[in-house]
């Protein structure tokens, strides 16, 4: 076992919340996705959250400037994301009165955006792209 293993092995065996921060492409992802990855593989429930807006290969729900906000989850359930996104969009519906604009998102997935701002500058978002459930905001 390397010394990336290990650390690896100890973050999982520890438990809990932990948080990673480096640079650019620093591997930061890799890391927490192969942490994330070994815990499920153990049976354990993760969430995966990846707040980095800056992400050189993964890109909030926008086709606009990057957004002030964004919050961006790894599924390890794919179908199980679907149904909150899906849920999400039903409540916001039914129960608030927001129909929200479904648009075309990256890798043919449908982002799910507020018609118009919910406040000054603030108009969110969430998607469903591949693997990641991500929600943002933008001005």
């Amino acid at each position: 076992m390397d010394l990336y293993d290990s650390v690896v092995a100890r973050t999982v065996e520890r438990g809990g919340t932990a948080v990673a921060l480096g640079g650019l492409d620093s591997g930061k992802t890799s890391f927490c996705r192969m942490c994330a990855a070994v815990a499920v593989r153990l049976g354990n429930t993760v969430a995966y959250v990846d707040s980095d807006v800056g992400q050189s290969a993964v890109g909030p729900p926008t086709t606009g400037p990057t957004p002030d906000f964004a919050l961006l989850v790894h599924a390890t359930d794919k179908a199980k994301a679907q149904a909150a996104v899906t849920k999400i969009n039903s409540v916001l519906t039914q129960k608030v009165g927001v129909k929200l604009d479904q648009r075309p998102g990256p890798d043919g997935s449908t982002m799910y955006v507020f018609p118009a701002p919910i406040r000054t500058g603030i108009q969110p978002a969430m998607a469903l792209v591949g693997d990641n459930f991500i929600l943002a905001s933008s001005t």
